[in-house]
């Protein structure tokens, strides 16, 4: 578990390397892209040169919004970014989703930065919903784009990559080891929502 001290190097003086390799060429998926770190991540990306970025984001019209603001700030030509919809929670939207993936000529990156903390019980894939998207969705979708990835990877001679955006939340989360039974029926039951364990 981090102490108070761990918080604070981590929160005011750790220096994060900025990224500084080209992504000239490339095509970027970032979902969770309208806004906080995904649109700070799609603001960076464009400015390391990336071809196209795709924002996956649940609305269309937030996602429209921040295509806008990062064109603004950056000047940069309107046809580098496009904005998808794609909603973790849905298995019918996620399919949508890859199917255009697989029609793009190639993609090099993707970035699962989307995720929700819920503060209501509801179930979705049989789970309680933060877990669901955040966990069950996010990885539906990364498996059905790994075969667009070694594609890519064949045909261009390149090294594609995927990546996780997390929290260091999972150290403080309680879940105890001995629920004896399966986790995500262990989740299922909103007696033990609870926003930080989740």
């Amino acid at each position: 578990m981090p102490t108070l001290s761990d918080f604070i190097y981590t929160q005011f003086r750790l220096t994060i390397p900025i990224p500084t390799a080209s992504f000239a060429s490339k095509t970027v998926i970032i979902t969770g892209a309208n806004g906080g770190l995904g649109k700070e991540i799609v603001t960076h990306t464009v400015r390391l040169g990336a071809s196209k970025v795709i924002l996956g984001c649940r609305s269309k019209s937030r996602g429209d919004e921040a295509k806008h603001a990062i064109e603004s700030t950056l000047q940069c030509n309107p046809e580098i970014l496009e904005v998808w919809e794609v909603d973790l929670e849905s298995e019918v939207s996620i399919k949508s989703f890859v199917n255009k993936v697989n029609e793009l000529p190639r993609l090099d990156v993707v970035i699962h930065n989307a995720g929700i903390q819920g503060q209501k019980f509801k179930r979705v894939y049989g789970t309680e919903r933060t877990l669901a998207i955040n966990s069950i969705g996010t990885f539906l979708l990364a498996f059905q784009v790994i075969p667009k990835l070694k594609e890519t990877a064949r045909l261009y001679r390149v090294t594609p990559h995927m990546t996780f955006v997390g929290s260091a939340l999972y150290d403080v989360a309680k879940f105890p080891e001995d629920h004896g039974g399966d986790i995500f029926d262990w989740y299922a039951e909103e007696s033990r929502m609870s926003g930080m364990n989740q």
